[in-house]
Formats: structure tokens, sequence, C-alpha cells
């Protein structure tokens, strides 16, 4: 896990680089963080899912609350960024409101991996099992909600630099869908089992890090 870790840390500062030398467009940044951040969503779900079966001793009711929840964040992200487009002028800050988003989805794995810690210490058994499960439930809820949000801004983020809103709508969800199915795959093939939880959650945050430091540097008009 440490060689993978480092491996990432190093491309990612090449990629860093590139982007701060105006080399690929803002767009590119932003598709990239919104690929990251659709198979950052399921790895999280699966996570949550293992997590919950390790510490209570069974998922299958479980299985269905986590991803109930997950899809509600979802939706209840995008609604609050379309209700507060008008009221907070979204759209004319959509790349500040983007970047500081981008911090949140890069702290949750971390967070995540602080409580499990804490649960490892036994703190989860001092919980009834309700009491668990809501805790799951409203760590996918957390997610989704972050997911939701972040595609939403990355669409207006993208237009605010000239790209017309449909194209670019239509790219940007074929890209999340498309991280979506890696991130399942490889959380259940690849990064879990090989890795483990701990450096999994800690790949998704670097992951996540590389992504803001691309999109720091303020996008040129296209």
């Amino acid at each position: 896990p440490r060689t993978l870790l480092m491996g990432i840390a190093v491309m990612g500062a090449f990629m860093t680089l590139a982007f701060w030398l105006g080399r690929p467009r803002y767009r590119l940044a932003v598709g990239l963080s919104v690929l990251v951040q659709g198979g950052a969503g399921l790895v999280l779900q699966v996570v949550l899912i293992l997590a919950f079966q390790i510490v209570v001793g069974f998922a299958y009711l479980q299985l269905a609350l986590i991803l109930a929840f997950f899809m509600a964040g979802l939706a209840t992200g995008t609604w609050a960024v379309g209700l507060l487009r008008a009221r907070w002028q979204l759209s004319s800050h959509a790349i500040s409101w983007l970047a500081g988003l981008q911090v949140a989805v890069t702290i949750l794995p971390l967070a995540l991996l602080g409580l499990l810690n804490l649960g490892a210490q036994g703190w989860f058994h001092q919980l009834s099992p309700p009491a668990v499960s809501g805790v799951f439930t409203t760590l996918s809820f957390v997610a989704g909600a972050l997911g939701g949000s972040h595609f939403s801004l990355a669409v207006l983020a993208s237009a605010a630099t000239g790209a017309r809103v449909g194209p670019i709508g239509g790219y940007l969800y074929a890209v999340d869908l498309a991280g979506a199915a890696i991130g399942a795959l490889g959380a259940g093939l690849l990064i879990l089992p090989l890795f483990g939880i701990p450096s999994s959650l800690g790949l998704l945050s670097l992951l996540s890090l590389v992504c803001l430091l691309s999109m720091a540097r303020r996008p040129r008009t296209i």
C-alpha cells in the first residue's frame, strides 16, 4: 500500500504541475474531479457495507439502507444546488464553491477512517445496533449529498468558463457514470481485497487532493 500511495503521489504531483502550467484546460481538471468523485462514492458505499458487517455481523438490511440513503443524498445535493443557485448566486461563484466542496470531498474518507479507528477501539460496541445503523446510513447520505452537489457545481463551474450547459452537462454525466463503474469494479476486485479499508480510504483522499490542486489555478476564458 505504501508503494501504491507513493506512486499516486508522484503521478499527482506531475499532473498538478501540468495543470498549473496551463496546458490542459480547466474543464479537463473539472472532468477529472467528477471522474474521481463518481468512483469514490461507490468505493465509500462498499466500505460502509463491509465496515457495518464487521461491526454488527450482518449486512442484509443495512445493504438496502446504505444504498437508499446514498441515492437520497444524491438527490438532496443536486436539489440543494438548484435551490441555492439563484439565492446565493452560485452560477457566478461556482468555481469557488466547487473548490470548497472538493476540500470536503478530500476530508470525508479521512473522517470515515478516523471513525472506523474509534470503532476498532470499542466505541461501536457501546451503541445499540439501530444506533450503529443510523451512523452508517448518515455517512452514506452525506457521501451522496456531496456527490450530487459536486456534480451540479461542476456543471456550473464549467459553464462559467464559457461552455454551454447542455453539452457540458451530458459530458460530465457520462464521466460521472464511468467513474462510478470503475469505482464499483475497482473496490470489489482490486482496491479493497489488495490494500484493505484504511489504505483504500487514504487512496481516495489522495486522489481527491490531486483533483483539488489541479483545479486550484483560476481558469482561462475559453
